[in-house]
């Protein structure tokens, strides 16, 4: 490595301080052109040096500021997390109220005059979710085979088998489920069957009769597992083939099918 010029440099800047700090010198013309040409020379070393020990300070600090703000970051992140739970808590808090004030309304006014048993969905299996659920109610409860179940919405379906505390229930989406059913704007009859889906069939409606979308599909009372009444479904569509003695009709069932909670079992 060639350390000529460094040394150099080393030797003008030892002189140029001996020459400026030696009173009899200092003041004289050659010191002071020597001084304003060393000022000129030097003056970019000086500052540079300047910078080069003034950057690790003002990088100590910025990092300093950087964390800290990285702090702060975080904790409004963890704020804001809190705050989205709890406004989730809150809203899940309001759902639940308002679905016991419905079901409690519900349950003062009775309208199908029957002795209810309010249970609990406690299962179902994800390859019947259409067929079945189970229900924390059994005989212990008062609930025995064949009674209707129900929500605040309408017809669920019935129980089949009862042990002492729990309950299975088919559900009127159940292919073997069918309910004897009528259109209430007309008292047109049919059957509604189960199609794996909260889409039923109403079967047996002759071509000869009105139906149209929207119309509301209840039970007919004929059996007496069903009270008359409860609310089966909505007409989707209405279609009148050729040559056809029955109408295919499709009803979306009232009940929400997918999302049972709470239900009434009637006895």
């Amino acid at each position: 490595m060639n350390r000529r010029p460094f040394v150099l440099l080393l030797f003008l800047l030892l002189a140029f301080g001996f020459l400026m700090n030696t009173p009899q010198l200092s003041q004289s013309p050659p010191a002071t052109a020597v001084r304003s040409a060393g000022a000129f020379i030097f003056s970019p070393i000086i500052s540079a040096a300047g910078i080069l020990l003034d950057s690790p300070k003002t990088a100590i600090k910025n990092i300093s500021a950087l964390r800290e703000a990285q702090k702060h970051n975080d904790l409004l992140r963890e704020r804001l997390r809190t705050l989205a739970a709890k406004a989730i808590s809150y809203d899940e808090l309001v759902k639940e109220n308002s679905g016991l004030r419905k079901m409690l309304q519900f349950s003062s006014s009775n309208p199908y005059k029957r002795s209810m048993i309010t249970g609990q969905v406690v299962g179902r299996s994800g390859s019947q979710w259409f067929n079945l659920v189970i229900v924390d109610k059994g005989s212990a409860d008062g609930v025995k085979k064949d009674l209707a179940v129900i929500s605040t919405d309408g017809l669920v379906g019935k129980t089949t088998e009862v042990s002492k505390h729990y309950s299975k229930v088919a559900l009127i989406s159940d292919p073997d489920s069918s309910v004897s059913a009528y259109l209430s704007s007309g008292g047109i009859m049919g059957v509604a069957s189960g199609m794996f889906s909260e889409v039923l069939e109403l079967k047996y409606v002759t071509s000869a009769a009105s139906v149209e979308v929207n119309d509301k599909v209840v039970t007919s009372g004929i059996s007496d597992i069903f009270p008359k009444g409860i609310p089966v479904g909505t007409v989707i569509k209405a279609e009148k083939q050729d040559f056809a003695l029955f109408q295919h009709i499709l009803v979306r069932t009232a009940a929400d099918l997918s999302k049972l909670d709470k239900v009434f079992i009637l006895r």
